[in-house]
């Protein structure tokens, strides 16, 4: 599905602004509070989006299921491992929200 592989990589797009506003919001945390405190807030808005995107993708294979179409198991299989991997750096981007915010 096309429209699987596109999410991917707007999730991943996601991903990478959101670890860069984490690290950003880390970095100026005790230098300068406010400019921290903003981009934690773009880093989470990022994470949003990231969430409503996941919702995306797994509403469109959960429609085929429901339609009774087999997800080919080669994407089902890409999708799990791209899954995985997004959920690791959703992880370790909050970890770097929680330290911008103690």
């Amino acid at each position: 599905m096309k429209m699987i592989a596109e999410i991917v990589e707007d999730i991943r797009e996601e991903l990478d602004g959101a670890e860069h506003y984490a690290k950003k919001a880390t970095q100026y945390k005790g230098m300068d509070d406010r400019l921290s405190s903003m981009y934690a807030t773009m880093s989470a808005q990022e994470l949003a989006h990231v969430d409503t995107l996941h919702e995306q993708a797994v509403r469109l294979i959960q429609a085929q299921k429901a339609e009774g179409k087999e997800v080919p198991s080669g994407m089902q299989a890409v999708w799990d491992w791209e899954h995985s991997h997004m959920m690791d750096r959703v992880a370790r981007i909050k970890v770097l929200l929680e330290t911008a915010r103690r």
